[in-house]
């Protein structure tokens, strides 16, 4: 998969690189562009935190004296000293897509997850991500008042929780502590379902290549029967040159097949030459009969001798 960057077309000319350049020379302006993409791969919401100067500098390789690099990034600009360490300067606004790459991958996987086996295994193969979602609908839900009735009654969170541990058989499962919070009896039930009462159901398996090959076929619509003046013999080799060439007749085709035919007959051509032309040259439609070379010679022959004859 690609993994790609933002670089601003007016980067070369800001004043921040040219400040760059002049302290460290050309190599300052590549090692730049060499710390934007190795953040947008390693570090993909541009925080550099736990990482030392040294770490920095020797993720792309620098050359140069220690330490000047990262000194004069932070001098110009292009980093900004944290709590935690270092963070490219204004990331959220130059690499906004990869800011949220890692939010954007695991709600695809969760989403994945659900479809294929169900929100009850999604959950248990992404436990963390699930409790964010239920902080996130427990802080929805305080706007409506669930939180404050949560509140005023502590009791009822641990009544749910004893319920639970004395009925196994109601498929939650135990909170681990006495006084369980809403959000580990909210885990409890999106692991087992919208009620807590069974887990939720997983999708049927895909069925494997063999059963689809071996699923019965939708049965095609059978070709009409070919007129009395139709050649029996020349029409069933036609649609068996046609079937074995995986192009087989639709009822659609045959009938504009047929009327070509008439047409050709009209015209002079024997239905039966037309076919078997068709068939003995592996085309796909029916075209006028043509007349071989030796019959043109003898036709020539023929003329001459009849002016001979005048």
């Amino acid at each position: 998969m690609t993994i790609d960057a933002r670089l601003d077309a007016g980067l070369p000319s800001h004043p921040k690189t040219k400040k760059l350049i002049r302290r460290l020379g050309p190599q300052g302006g590549w090692y730049l562009v060499c710390l934007i993409l190795w953040t947008r791969v390693h570090r993909p919401d541009g925080n550099l935190a736990g990482m030392s100067v040294e770490d920095i500098e020797l993720a792309i390789d620098w050359t140069g004296e220690h330490g000047s690099l990262v000194r004069e990034l932070v001098s110009v600009g292009f980093l900004d000293e944290t709590d935690d360490g270092f963070a490219l300067h204004d990331w959220e606004t130059h690499q906004p897509w990869s800011t949220g790459a890692a939010d954007r991958s695991e709600r695809s996987k969760w989403a994945a997850l659900c479809k294929r086996h169900g929100r009850s295994e999604a959950a248990r193969r992404m436990p963390e991500y699930a409790q964010r979602l239920l902080a996130a609908e427990e802080n929805h839900a305080s706007g409506t008042g669930t939180a404050a009735a949560s509140s005023e009654n502590p009791a009822a969170s641990t009544e749910c929780a004893a319920a639970s541990s004395e009925n196994p058989a109601s498929g939650m499962r135990p909170a681990s502590t006495p006084h369980a919070t809403g959000r580990q009896l909210a885990l409890d039930a999106l692991l087992t379902g919208e009620n807590g009462s069974a887990p939720l159901p997983s999708p049927l398996p895909s069925p494997s290549p063999k059963e689809r090959a071996s699923a019965p076929a939708v049965p095609s619509r059978a070709l009409p029967d070919p007129p009395d003046w139709m050649p029996a013999d020349s029409w069933a080799g036609f649609v068996e040159s046609r079937k074995k060439a995986k192009h087989p007749l639709t009822p659609r085709a045959a009938d504009l097949i047929t009327k070509k035919l008439l047409q050709l007959w009209q015209e002079g051509h024997e239905p039966a030459e037309v076919l078997d032309q068709s068939t003995r040259n592996g085309w796909r439609d029916v075209f006028p009969v043509r007349e071989s070379r030796q019959g043109a010679v003898n036709g020539i022959q023929q003329q001459a001798r009849r002016l001979r004859e005048l």
